[in-house]
């Protein structure tokens, strides 16, 4: 999935990363990886001095706002980056998916779509994790 390819326009980009900013704040502890992400996905998304600004703000409001996606693959690629955003830290808090619920219900998605992302990252996270663990095995 090439992130330009689906995120065709600059307010698409923004709102993109505007609703991921909000989930990272939503449970008091902005980890490093994540703030990481931000900054690498804010470079390759090629965002103005302006929307860069914009997204900035978005660190010191409180209240989180709901992204808006003109197409089902942009609500669909959002929430796939999303759901696997928040569990970036090992831990998917109960802050976090309350947040997903209301996005998803602001965007008119489907719940059951929401579980299907959720249940596919939890196993690509313990399928990387196996992998990992290959890393520390004794070849014999």
């Amino acid at each position: 999935m090439n992130i330009n390819e689906i995120l065709t326009t600059e307010q698409s980009k923004i709102n993109f990363l505007k609703g991921l900013i909000f989930l990272s704040k939503i449970d008091g502890n902005t980890d490093e990886n994540e703030r990481l992400f931000f900054t690498n996905a804010s470079l390759s998304l090629n965002l103005t001095q302006e929307s860069l600004k914009e997204l900035d703000k978005c660190w010191t409001i409180e209240k989180p706002i709901a992204p808006n996606f003109e197409t089902n693959k942009e609500k669909i690629f959002f929430f796939i980056q999303a759901i696997q955003l928040c569990n970036i830290d090992s831990t998917y808090t109960i802050e976090e998916k309350n947040l997903i619920r209301s996005y998803a219900n602001s965007l008119n998605f489907s719940l059951d779509f929401i579980l299907k992302i959720e249940d596919w990252v939890e196993r690509g996270l313990k399928w990387q994790k196996e992998g990992n663990d290959f890393l520390n095995m004794e070849v014999m």
